[in-house]
């Protein structure tokens, strides 16, 4: 079978949800690195259905639309459930963590950290009290977000508090994440069991966003 191939800039944003997916579920991937130059002459030949990126080859098919293309590579590996109850349990979770995404991204884009530095403020610790409350709604937060096996849910909440919380860039803002130890250990335990992950983040290149 041919590997996915996961298109995007050379930055991490919002295919890097993807990305952890296939390193995960250890899918084989490749992973094109659209440089700035090359995106115009794509775009204008009608490379992506809308016009954007990222895109994912797969299946003959052209994914576009990030959480829907996360959806489509998700019921393949197996991190969809079938059960209506936990797959409104995974998806709510995913676009929660998505409005706190889609408010930070304007201060990545003019490097306002001072103004991400104030809406962290006023609104990191809601949103990860309520995440944490809904982690320990499954086996007190000691397993995964949703169910007994991995979901889309846990890829989305471990992307986001990596890049959020975590990473070189955003180490300034971990200590919220600390307040929220039982989300801490959740996140700390995601990557701990899971090698090939772990691998990819050590060998990660710093990008700003």
């Amino acid at each position: 079978m041919t590997a996915p191939v996961l298109h995007y800039f050379d930055f991490y944003a919002r295919a890097e949800v993807l990305r952890i997916l296939f390193v995960h579920s250890k899918t084989a991937f490749v992973d094109h690195r659209v440089a700035g130059e090359e995106w115009p002459q794509l775009k204008a030949s009608g490379f992506s259905e809308f016009g954007q990126l990222p895109m994912v080859e797969m299946d003959g098919l052209k994914l576009v639309q990030t959480l829907a293309a996360l959806r489509y590579v998700g019921a393949k590996v197996g991190y969809v459930p079938t059960d209506p109850v936990l797959h409104y349990q995974m998806d709510s979770i995913i676009q929660f963590r998505e409005d706190f995404r889609n408010a930070v991204a304007p201060f990545n884009r003019s490097k306002d950290m001072e103004g991400m530095a104030k809406y962290y403020a006023e609104n990191a610790p809601r949103y990860l009290g309520l995440t944490e409350t809904r982690l320990k709604q499954n086996r007190e937060g000691a397993a995964w977000l949703v169910g007994e096996t991995p979901t889309l849910a846990d890829i989305a909440v471990f992307e986001w508090l990596w890049d959020h919380f975590v990473r070189a860039g955003r180490d300034q803002f971990a200590n919220y994440l600390d307040a929220t130890p039982v989300l801490k250990a959740y996140y700390d335990r995601i990557l701990a069991t899971s090698p090939e992950l772990k691998a990819y983040y050590e060998a990660r290149p710093l990008r700003p966003f």
